[in-house]
């Protein structure tokens, strides 16, 4: 399965308010819709808007707010489910693992 980079592009937009991670991430899914889905999924949190005002949309799924573009040689193991690979453990419920090569990871 491709493995998807997203990065934001304006984290000041308002919509980021919906989300509860503004950096890079990295996503395995089958597509590029699938990836932005999955983002979503994993960091949508509800926020406050005022009454009559425009609903916030959600960061991820505006290619506007974030690219995502397909990673060929990403260090990422490409067969599994569909899921967010970094920040790796962002969330152990949505099955964040770190990426399968020394190169690619990072240390904290």
């Amino acid at each position: 399965m491709p493995i998807w980079k997203m990065t934001p592009t304006d984290i000041t937009s308002p919509h980021w308010n919906n989300s509860t991670y503004k950096g890079e991430i990295v996503v395995r899914a089958p597509s590029e819709d699938e990836a932005r889905m999955q983002a979503t999924l994993v960091f949508t949190v509800a926020s406050k808007h005022e009454i009559g005002a425009d609903s916030p949309q959600q960061p991820w799924q505006m290619s506007e707010l974030a690219t995502c573009s397909r990673v060929g040689d990403s260090g990422f193991d490409e067969t599994g489910a569909t899921a967010v690979l970094s920040p790796p453990h962002y969330d152990d419920e949505i099955g964040g693992v770190g990426p399968t090569t020394p190169s690619a990871s990072s240390t904290c």
